[in-house]
């Protein structure tokens, strides 16, 4: 299973569509990745402090690669809302907001993928 789920986020204290969006078993294995002049501004969410603040959003990926380098992890813009397509499933709805049962296939399936050593580049361009 995906250890972590890690969202890098500045200026949006008050609107953490990701987060918010998220079933309470995805939440559970996620943090919010913010800027020391930024952590005291999400009292209700669990979060990791950067060590430095501006660092922009390319040297705090390159941070959360190093944090978790030991750990199967997932990185997800704070303004995203996942949802769930079955076209071959008549019976559902084709497009839904996703369930606890969608989370655990999408972290179980890309834990096994990362376990099987898939890389996303190769699945991007078809390198399969």
């Amino acid at each position: 299973m995906i250890d972590c789920i890690y969202i890098p986020t500045s200026g949006r204290s008050q609107n953490q569509i990701t987060f918010d969006n998220m079933t309470e078993n995805a939440q559970r294995v996620t943090r919010l990745v913010v800027q020391p002049k930024e952590k005291d501004l999400y009292p209700n969410y669990p979060i990791i402090v950067l060590p430095d603040n501006d660092i922009g959003i390319t040297a705090t990926r390159r941070w959360i690669y190093e944090y978790a380098s030991k750990q199967k992890y997932f990185v997800s813009d704070d303004d995203s809302k996942f949802a769930c397509r079955k076209p071959w499933h008549n019976e559902e709805k084709t497009k839904r907001i996703m369930t606890d049962n969608d989370w655990h296939y999408m972290l179980d399936t890309t834990s096994k993928w990362m376990d099987d050593g898939i890389s996303f580049g190769r699945l991007r361009t078809g390198g399969l």
